[in-house]
């Protein structure tokens, strides 16, 4: 579901930037606002996939990573030697920085959750310069609105990987800590 969902929305973006006009500019906007979703899923797999005890509706990709006091989840401590993990979680920085700091990691990315906020809930209008700004609506060029597209799906694609990379080194620490169970115990295999 997750890959598919990526490879549509994708597809759907190329698409998009390829062409000019109205209809191009509201598929840029439903694409940006499909790979959050994809996040969303991603997160929602973690969360069942762990264990975690968060309610499914309440599950996104910004707030699974900390309990109701800010601290990291143990579920995810229980895992800290899995660099693919970490990994999502740089993500989840890049994208949605940290409430304590107001901090966000990669430079490029400071604008993401701003677009996203202002297409989900307020007014875009494509004009051209530099993105401005105020409480109800946003102009931002066709272009700088591509190019942030492209960067979220980017690290939506990373995700998707890291996502992998963890399950599959999670399984494989399962499976050796299996043998180590049948070797305490004398049984061969």
């Amino acid at each position: 579901e997750i890959k598919n969902t990526f490879i549509e929305t994708r597809k759907l973006t190329f698409m998009a930037l390829c062409g000019s006009g109205d209809v191009n500019v509201e598929l840029i906007k439903m694409t940006y606002k499909n790979f959050y979703s994809i996040l969303d899923k991603v997160a929602v797999f973690l969360q069942a996939y762990l264990s975690i005890p968060i309610q499914v509706h309440q599950v996104d990709f910004a707030k699974i990573w900390t309990d109701k006091k800010e601290k990291i989840r143990q579920e995810f401590l229980n895992h800290s030697q899995n660099l693919s993990l970490l990994a999502l979680y740089n993500i989840k920085l890049d994208v949605y920085g940290t409430k304590g700091f107001n901090y966000i990691i990669d430079e490029q990315t400071k604008d993401l959750q701003r677009i996203r906020n202002f297409i989900e809930h307020k007014v875009v209008e494509i004009r051209e310069g530099e993105m401005v700004y105020d409480d109800y609506r946003m102009q931002i060029s066709q272009w700088e609105l591509g190019i942030n597209t492209v960067r979220l799906a980017q690290l939506v694609r990373c995700a998707i990987i890291y996502l992998c990379n963890f399950v599959m080194h999670a399984e494989h620490e399962k499976g050796l800590s299996c043998c180590e169970q049948y070797r305490g115990s004398g049984r061969f295999f």
